[in-house]
């Protein structure tokens, strides 16, 4: 598999060697750093792999950097976002961090 080259494509060969995009999905997750957050991270990055990017916030960094390398060591792109999602600011600026870095939500 080559290197993305847009934020929102994987480019892959196929089994007659073409290169072909792969649409990348980006997922939300609120609460990645414990509990149902972080397993629905771990279960999107297994199921979806190199085609997955995580948004991945919580208020603990060290956990969501934690889950976030699970998810890498199954293929799947990780961004984490310490936050606190009562906080709209915050909220805001984790949408504007996940556009940045992926290209679209």
């Amino acid at each position: 598999m080559t290197t993305p080259t847009r934020a929102d494509d994987i480019r892959s060969e196929g089994a007659c060697g073409r290169v072909h995009s792969v649409p990348m999905k980006v997922f939300v997750i609120t609460g990645g750093s414990d509990g149902i957050g972080a397993e629905i991270a771990r279960q999107l990055a297994a199921t979806h792999g190199a085609q997955a990017a995580l948004v991945l916030a919580g208020r603990s960094h060290e956990k969501l950097d934690a889950v976030a390398a699970q998810c890498q060591a199954k293929g799947a792109q990780a961004l984490t976002v310490a936050m606190d999602v009562a906080d709209e600011s915050q909220c805001r600026a984790l949408v504007e961090q996940a556009a940045a870095k992926f290209g679209r939500i």
